[in-house]
C-alpha cells in the first residue's frame, strides 16, 4: 500500500449519506473523556444493543493489535519458540542481503526461503519495522515488534472490567 492509492467507501448508500449529511457536524466530533464522546461515537451507539459492548466499545488499536489483545503475545511467544537465539544471532551470516532485525522477521524469511529459494533481492527490509507502521516512528508506546503495553486495549471507554486480555 505504500505505493498505491486506496479508495475506501465503506457507507454508500444514498440513505445512509443523506442521514449523516443531515446531523449536527458538532454532534459527529470527538470530543474526549469530558463528554464521553469518542472515535466513532455514532456508530458504535446505533450498534450497542447488536453487538456485545466489549466488542463495540473496545478502544481504538492499530490494525496489528484489531485481531485481538493477546495476539501479538501469542504471536511472539510462538516466534521465540520456533527461533533461537543462537539461530538469531546468525541472521546476519544465514542472511547477508537485507538481514532481519527480529525474530518475527527472521521467523518469515525462513518461511520466503523455504518456498522461493535464492530470491533474496525481493526483500526489503523496512526501516523501523512494519508493526507499527501507522504509529509515528518517535513513538514510544510501540516497538519494531508492535505495541509494548497491549493492556493499553483494556481502557475500554469505561468498560477495561469487562474486557479481557
Amino acid at each position: 500500500m505504500a505505493h498505491s492509492l486506496e479508495a475506501r467507501v465503506p457507507f454508500f448508500d444514498v440513505d445512509y449519506v443523506n442521514t449523516v449529511m443531515n446531523v449536527n457536524p458538532e454532534d459527529k466530533l470527538c470530543g474526549g473523556v469530558k463528554d464521553g464522546k469518542c472515535e466513532k461515537y455514532m456508530l458504535r451507539k446505533m450498534y450497542e444493543d447488536d453487538i456485545p459492548k466489549e466488542v463495540v466499545w473496545r478502544t481504538k488499536a492499530m490494525q496489528c493489535e484489531g485481531v485481538g489483545m493477546t495476539w501479538v503475545q501469542t504471536l511472539q511467544g510462538y516466534i521465540n519458540a520456533q527461533i533461537s537465539d543462537e539461530e538469531f544471532e546468525a541472521r546476519e551470516t544465514t542472511y547477508p542481503v537485507n538481514p532481519p532485525h527480529t525474530k518475527e522477521e527472521l521467523y518469515y524469511r525462513k518461511v520466503f526461503e523455504k518456498y522461493y529459494p535464492g530470491c533474496q533481492k525481493f526483500i526489503h527490509v523496512w526501516p523501523n519495522g512494519c508493526r507499527a507502521g501507522g504509529a509515528p516512528w518517535k513513538n514510544q508506546a510501540y516497538s519494531r515488534e508492535g505495541l509494548k503495553d497491549v493492556n493499553r486495549l483494556k481502557i475500554g471507554h469505561g468498560l477495561a472490567s469487562d474486557i479481557c486480555v
